[in-house]
């Protein structure tokens, strides 16, 4: 089964704003910007994956 690398790139991006620490926000932010430009926006990812599980066949057992 196929398991694509998962950056969590939004929880860095807020425990980056919670604490304040402004150095670790703007390589998270980099890092972030990076990832959207190549790969689009997550959000309309999930939608398209939940759609499609939604109407996917169950395997037989």
């Amino acid at each position: 089964m196929y398991h694509p690398p998962i950056t969590p790139y939004g929880a860095a991006i807020r425990t980056a704003i919670s604490s304040g620490n402004v150095d670790a926000l703007k390589v998270a932010l980099s890092l972030a910007q990076e990832l959207y430009a190549r790969d689009g926006d997550v959000r309309s990812a999930v939608s398209a994956a939940r759609a499609h599980l939604a109407t996917a066949r169950k395997p037989k057992k």
